[in-house]
């Protein structure tokens, strides 16, 4: 009879280990779930970090270089043969001296080539002073410039020459030169091809 009375022992032993197990179980696939969650998190992380500043550049590498806006670390990308700087926090891109020319020059099939009086009078326009500091030169600070009669700020450093351009300002100096382009006659775009033609033969072409 005790026998009778003790045989639901094993059974009450058995739910318990079953109960045990499928703890222990959900507490792994919790665990694995969120060790996966993690991963996928950083890799978009990294994707980001990654992402061009301007559409259809390659990323290359990291740089020495310091983010004049935010302090991130440049990362260094490429566009049609051309490198340049870009922050992957901010989105704002550096170029020295004739870059921003030269990077211009590449956009639809260098049909804004012709366009350079924006890009020469940054030089001589009116400034304003910035507390930004120069990528490269690091101590000087660099100016702000309007492009043109747009609302474009391109920041120059006196010393280098060097442009900072804040997240999309690429893009909106290419919409301006292409509403500038539109609106030219034809004898001043001819005015202005020719122009170009002989700044790239004085510069040896």
């Amino acid at each position: 009879m005790s026998r009778t009375r003790n045989a639901p022992a094993p059974l009450n032993c058995t739910l318990e280990l079953i109960h045990y197990g499928l703890k222990t179980f959900h507490h792994q696939v919790f665990t694995n779930l969120r060790e996966r969650c993690r991963g996928l998190c950083e890799r978009k992380e990294n994707i980001r970090m990654e992402t061009p500043s301007i559409a259809g550049s390659e990323y290359e590498g990291t740089t020495a270089d310091t983010c004049p806006t935010c302090g991130q670390t440049l990362r260094a990308y490429r566009i049609s043969s051309m490198p340049f700087e870009g922050c992957p926090n901010c989105g704002g891109i550096w170029l020295v001296k004739d870059e921003l020319r030269q990077l211009k020059n590449r956009v639809d099939g260098g049909s804004l080539r012709w366009l350079n009086d924006e890009i020469e009078a940054i030089e001589t326009t009116s400034v304003a002073a910035t507390e930004r500091p120069c990528v490269k030169c690091r101590t000087v600070r660099m100016v702000s410039v309007t492009f043109g009669r747009s609302s474009v700020l391109i920041d120059s450093c006196p010393q280098c020459h060097g442009r900072w351009l804040d997240r999309g300002g690429f893009e909106s100096i290419i919409q301006y030169l292409e509403a500038e382009l539109r609106s030219l006659p034809s004898k001043e775009i001819e005015r202005r091809a020719l122009e170009d033609v002989e700044r790239i033969w004085r510069a040896g072409g």
